[in-house]
């Protein structure tokens, strides 16, 4: 579930200023304020969750979670991705 939630942690935000930009002039500047507190605020939230996911430890003891292909030639694959073993206390 927590890989999940990581690609959401960047696309909230991320939609909250696209969604400005889109509708410059259209909406008032309590409206601007609004949306773009509500995309920061629903990131901070989800990096909330995450935390205490990934620090209770996740199931089977590794999350692994690739967000998306980086690089890839023949040989050499990169990929921007995210690894957790455990928690940092175990």
């Amino acid at each position: 579930m927590a890989a999940l939630f990581l690609p959401l942690l960047v696309l909230c935000p991320l939609a909250a200023a696209l969604v400005v930009f889109v509708s410059a002039g259209h909406l008032s500047a309590r409206g601007v304020g609004w949306v773009a507190c509500g995309g920061v605020g629903l990131g901070a939230c989800i990096s909330i969750m995450l935390a205490a996911m990934l620090l209770s430890g996740p199931p089977g003891g590794i999350l692994h979670a690739s967000l998306w292909e980086w690089v890839h030639v023949p040989g050499f694959s990169a990929d921007i991705a995210s690894c957790w073993t455990g928690s940092p206390w175990s």
